[in-house]
């Protein structure tokens, strides 16, 4: 059999304003045709379209061994209590019909609920279609499964093993807009080993979509402007709307487990929307203030949402004491939600705040004990630990800040809370340093007292990196050693601890990444 694979790039030419397309003559004996627009990561690519045969002839079928171990019946057993465990979990896959040249990545990213950080792990796809991860995780929990096809929540367990099978063809056969291509509607996901009960009835569409709907009603800041909401009004809302997702759960037919898990993560996804309601009446009176008309309509109604101890009743209702929270991938975010109870910017990163938000969220819960303080205590602990910066001289402050991370390429920021370009220059540089994630590089993050110690705290987490907040005289010294004048500054130091880099001023995200991967 004679095949032949074409690449085809689009060659738009805009002749007389009008598109015309150019294509490579094919040649009659072809059997098979490869389509693909061009070599960009998001250009669309099609593989072994049949031009002799309406069937591929590479069409692997999923054994039905997998899938009848997909189809697990519900024993009517209830979720376990999680437990703190390290180990690591073995996530492993089959991508049936996968291309080599798709150069897929597998990615995990996994919210660490003792040290409330984001870990992400990546492995490449094998040419065969098969990839294998090592996940450590420190209880049973939801990490996001991420790849070109899929971006969701899956329950992975430590020391246990998690498979996946994944029918490419059927995914694209009923996802074509080819009438005469499109296949019916099928299961393409088979969850196997540790979870998959839980795995192979959460991934359905309609328990997807059920959440992503809920979540949508939730955060509409149109619905308070339409309704002129108040805080109480938005509440009741929400949780109308919670109960409304939760009965569409319960005509879907899960297995107990499933069920249970499905409706935590609403609950979750609930406290997290009433505990940043603040954030969306923000939203819903800037868009009012952009509309002459919803202005003048609304005047009389804007007034600051009173959020109170009554307010704040949900917690309780919705069981946030309760351990089971902990198999929430929202866990995480309700924890650091709390620095915002009785609207205030609380710091659950400095031993009064962490107090503060205890106490306030004692009076909610009418208890000071159980699981959720705990884990507060934990993670306050782990933060403290991780960021507490030994006493030294200043001329010993250079080689004790960096001694940790010898052998890896260091990138130091020196900037500060109130440093507008500083927190800019940030935000722009977020998608390189997604990208040199799982590289050997490290990124410090320097300021000093100046930045004030509350807000410092509560920006810090979101910022992955190592941060230090020096003592005045510390960060100067610094900053004198290395001729920064101003803020941002940035410093980079090879494997060796040698500077290759320093700057003050921004010199562009694209410049600062290519500096790093010169030096890894």
């Amino acid at each position: 059999m004679k095949n032949l694979f074409i690449t085809i790039f689009l060659l738009v030419c805009f002749i007389a304003k009008a598109e015309t397309l150019h294509f490579q003559a094919i040649d009659p004996s072809s059997q098979q045709l490869d389509f693909i627009e061009n070599d960009c990561n998001n250009c669309f690519r099609i593989w072994g379209m049949e031009l002799k045969s309406g069937v591929s002839a590479k069409h692997l079928k999923v054994l039905e061994k997998i899938k009848k171990d997909a189809n697990i019946k519900d024993n009517g057993k209830s979720l376990t209590i999680p437990q703190l465990k390290r180990g690591n979990a073995i996530f492993q896959g089959q991508l049936l019909g996968y291309v080599p040249e798709l150069n897929w990545k597998i990615e995990i990213y996994v919210n660490n609920p003792l040290t409330n950080e984001r870990e992400t792990l990546k492995t490449p796809v094998k040419k065969d279609g098969s990839f294998e991860l090592k996940i450590p995780l420190v209880t049973t929990m939801q990490v996001l499964f991420r790849t070109a096809f899929y971006n969701e929540y899956i329950l992975l367990s430590p020391d246990k093993k998690t498979t996946v099978y994944v029918d490419l063809y059927q995914k694209c056969c009923q996802e074509t807009k080819n009438d005469a291509l499109k296949c019916p509607a099928g299961k393409y996901m088979y969850f196997g080993g540790a979870n998959a009960e839980i795995n192979n009835q959460l991934e359905d569409k309609n328990i997807r979509e059920i959440k992503r709907d809920f979540v949508n009603q939730a955060g509409d800041y149109r619905v308070i402007l339409n309704q002129k909401m108040y805080a109480e009004q938005y509440k009741a809302y929400v949780l109308d709307k919670m109960n409304q997702a939760i009965e569409k759960l319960t005509q879907e037919k899960l297995t107990k487990k499933a069920y249970e898990l499905a409706v935590i993560d609403i609950q979750m996804a609930t406290i997290l929307a009433l505990m940043y309601a603040n954030h969306t009446f923000e939203e819903a009176f800037k868009a009012a203030s952009m509309s002459s008309i919803l202005e003048i309509a609304l005047m009389s109604y804007r007034e600051p949402p009173v959020f109170d101890e009554a307010y704040y009743s949900f917690l309780k209702e919705l069981s946030v004491n309760h351990p089971l929270s902990l198999y929430s991938s929202d866990f995480n975010n309700v924890l650091n939600s709390f620095k915002y109870l009785n609207k205030k910017e609380l710091s659950i990163n400095t031993t009064t705040g962490i107090k503060e938000a205890k106490s306030y969220l004692a009076e909610i819960l009418g208890t000071s004990q159980g699981f959720i303080f705990d884990m507060m205590t934990i993670q306050f602990y782990c933060k403290i630990f991780e960021e507490k910066f030994p006493e030294t001289d200043n001329e010993m402050l250079f080689a004790e800040l960096f001694k940790p991370f010898a052998g890896k390429v260091v990138c130091v920021d020196f900037w500060a809370t109130w440093c507008a370009p500083c927190r800019w220059a940030m935000k722009q540089f977020e998608p390189n340093k997604e990208r040199l994630k799982g590289k050997d590089v490290v990124f410090i993050y320097l300021t000093d007292e100046s930045s004030p110690l509350v807000v410092w705290q509560n920006m810090i987490p979101d910022i992955q990196g190592k941060h230090y907040r020096l003592k005045s005289e510390q960060f100067q010294y610094l900053k004198k050693k290395f001729g920064a004048n101003g803020i941002p500054a940035y410093l980079i130091l090879n494997k060796k601890g040698e500077q290759i880099y320093f700057k003050v001023g921004f010199d562009g995200a694209d410049k600062l990444e290519e500096l790093i991967m010169n030096a890894l």
